[in-house]
């Protein structure tokens, strides 16, 4: 299965990740010394992950919607990616009923002004995306036209999970937190790859999509 450069990035920023945070060796019954920095660090291990796998998402949502305003700007190219966009983000054009005064735009020259506006109203939607949940991916990826076959139900439910196990730690007290769930860094780390297995079925799709945008 061929694997964009990206996804190779974050698996290599996940073992970086695991290598700073998490125990060199597993215990099998979830036991360790210095049981409250163990804690520590897993939680940073999570959201940590989630982060970077929250960065892999909009730089691949940012890289599909470049290549299609490129081919738009430079080479006036009409790609699905961007037809999907306008409409998804756009109001209807509407068809102008004189078209012999010059003044008038044809649907044409609408459409050209609508992607010039969506596109940055685009980039807007991906630098204030805050999540990885399943309606975080709708936004970033269901106005470029990915449909949802691309996404397994086993992804959108490991994504939500992270979300969820990140919410719980990142907007709580270490002490709060470690009072709600006690983590098993070797449960938190096998998860993490888990989801990456799935994540790495949708940049597979990703990387066609993107070599069919031309």
């Amino acid at each position: 299965m061929p694997s964009s450069i990206r996804w190779r990035t974050l698996e290599k920023e996940i073992e970086r990740l695991r290598t700073h945070f998490l125990p060199k060796v597993f215990s099998p019954i979830g036991v360790y010394p210095n049981s409250i920095r163990i804690q520590a660090h897993t939680r940073a291990f999570l959201v940590l992950s989630h982060a970077e796998i929250e960065s892999y998402l909009e730089d691949w949502a940012k890289e599909i919607a470049r290549k299609t305003e490129d081919l738009w700007i430079l080479r006036g190219k009409l790609t699905e990616p961007l037809v999907f966009l306008v409409a998804a983000i756009g109001k209807p054009l509407g068809v102008p009923t004189n078209i012999s005064d010059p003044g008038v735009k044809d649907v044409r020259a609408r459409y050209e002004d609508a992607s010039l506006k969506h596109l940055p109203e685009f980039y807007s939607i991906i630098a204030e995306n805050n999540g990885i949940k399943e309606h975080n991916v709708a936004q970033l990826f269901g106005p470029l036209g990915v449909p949802t076959a691309a996404f397994s139900a086993d992804l959108l439910m490991k994504l939500d999970a992270l979300g969820k196990r990140r919410g719980t730690h990142a907007h709580r007290s270490a002490k709060a937190a470690a009072v709600i769930h006690v983590l098993d860094p070797k449960t938190e780390y096998d998860f993490i790859v888990e989801l990456l297995k799935s994540l790495n079925s949708f940049d597979a799709w990703l990387v066609n999509y993107k070599r069919s945008i031309r």
